[in-house]
């Protein structure tokens, strides 16, 4: 078994990008047991792989945990000598993150580095094994013989991380306009604490425009996994997409390579230095959106 030090971090897109690290780790060892600072277990518990999650924890919880296990995999950089410790106590093999933070590595690819050349695993891979996996075990069922797009108008760090629901609408348009002879659905992703999001679109009282709200991982992993086009703001969700290298147009309010992957039909976009993401022009981002959809 294995112990995992999850980072301390509480924001939603920080645990997901740990994800992929802790199922590589799970190929190795079996199943594992997370340790977070934050309460973030709700994120964890819904992974199959995943057999005890331990929320609030503290370092004399971690190495006094009478918890049987072979290996520690460490994914805070700040606490390296911590884990060190804890492998060393219980008589354990770590695997850890550098001390250094690369931020011109995307920040799921960088947690991977200590295992998937013990794998023999190519690390694109390891990024979307786990997402196809929960989705495999979605009930939801989304329309064949559809155009789907999902957007994902949220984040949850704040409104100067969002591009705007009217912004989303009236690209929506200009991509129907481009693909007349195909039906588009607007898969609309929101997470539970944007019921302002969520009223606008339903206000909008349209066939194609489908609401997923505050969808559990495996919900989310499908819809996701079915759309042939993500946009989205820098939130949680869009990690998974990113993780999935699915074709997608990523929006942030500043240049952030450390939370873009970049792959060949994944475009990311910021505003000019002291610009707001709103300065991003509808134009721009549907001429992306369209030329990725040309591509398939």
């Amino acid at each position: 078994m294995t112990i995992v030090l999850a980072r301390s971090r509480p924001f939603f897109g920080a645990q997901i990008t740990c994800i992929p690290a802790v199922y590589a780790v799970s190929l190795l060892d079996g199943a594992s047991t997370v340790f977070c600072k934050h309460k973030v277990g709700y994120i964890y518990r819904q992974l199959p792989w995943i057999s005890e999650v331990v929320e609030e924890s503290c370092f004399s919880k971690e190495i006094l945990s009478n918890r049987s296990h072979n290996l520690v995999l460490n994914l805070r950089p700040k606490k390296r000598p911590h884990a060190k410790l804890i492998a060393l106590f219980h008589r354990s093999f770590l695997l850890s993150v550098p001390k250094q933070v690369d931020t011109q590595t995307y920040r799921a690819l960088w947690h991977l580095e200590p295992i998937h050349k013990k794998l023999g695993i190519s690390a694109n891979e390891l990024l979307a094994k786990p997402f196809i996996e929960l989705s495999s075990q979605s009930t939801l069922i989304l329309e064949k013989d559809t155009l789907h797009i999902a957007i994902m108008p949220g984040a949850g760090a704040g409104n100067e991380k969002k591009w705007g629901v009217q912004n989303y609408l009236a690209c929506f348009k200009s991509i129907k306009l481009a693909f007349p002879e195909r039906y588009i659905v607007l898969n609309v992703i929101l997470g539970p604490d944007e019921q302002q999001e969520k009223v606008l679109f339903e206000q909008q009282n349209s066939d194609q425009i489908k609401i997923h709200h505050n969808l559990c991982l495996t919900d989310l992993s499908y819809v996701i996994l079915q759309s042939s086009l993500v946009i989205a703001n820098d939130c949680g969700p869009s990690h998974i997409a990113q993780c999935l290298q699915k074709p997608s147009v990523i929006l942030y309010d500043k240049e952030k390579p450390e939370w873009f992957y970049p792959h060949p039909q994944a475009k990311a976009l910021f505003p000019a230095q002291g610009q707001f993401i709103s300065s991003l022009s509808v134009e721009e981002v549907s001429r992306h959106a369209c030329a990725i959809l040309e591509q398939q």
